[in-house]
């Protein structure tokens, strides 16, 4: 009996926990999802509002850019492999710099640092240095920053990048 006891304390020290977790992430959410709303219903009104591409994406809802992502990068050759990549405020104006995902990296890069080469849909090549980070994570950094003010990119724009040789991408945007 009295292990069953300890053992319910134990979880209800455990739910309660998960919930204070759950309470942050809802507070956090919900101003970003009343902007979504109040720019819905803006639009509704016929008011010229830009949409929050990057708050959408955020919360997993329905995005047309993103769709048309992944729709484009379904058509391409499974010869070449490819993913898919929505900017944050991170890649295009603060740091400067794109991580990659890992698991892409581990199956379909090198293990080394070295320049990676992009080509843009203009067919203007730019080098960026591709480099590991601490912790596994694998990056682009130097040339990044001129990439994507060469290309205008912004917070919620949404690219495609194709693995079209070793060191090279070829890279499309949404």
């Amino acid at each position: 009996m009295a292990g069953s006891k300890r053992s319910h304390a134990t979880n209800s020290s455990s739910d309660s926990m998960l919930l204070k977790q759950r309470t942050a992430w809802e507070l956090k959410k919900k101003p970003a999802e009343q902007r979504l709303l109040n720019l819905t219903k803006q639009k509704k009104n016929g008011d010229s509002v830009s949409t929050d591409k990057a708050i959408v994406c955020s919360f997993g809802l329905q995005n047309p850019t993103m769709d048309r992502a992944h729709s484009m990068q379904a058509n391409l050759s499974p010869d070449f492999p490819s993913f898919v990549k929505p900017m944050q405020m991170s890649h295009v104006i603060t740091k400067q710099r794109l991580t990659l995902p890992k698991l892409f990296c581990d199956a379909h890069l090198p293990k080394e640092d070295g320049i990676i080469v992009l080509l843009d849909e203009n067919d203007q090549l730019h080098d960026t240095k591709y480099m590991m980070e601490v912790r596994d994570r694998y990056a682009l950094t130097f040339g990044w920053k001129s990439f994507s003010t060469a290309n205008k990119l912004l917070e919620g724009d949404v690219l495609v990048f194709q693995l079209v040789e070793p060191w090279k991408f070829k890279v499309e945007f949404r």
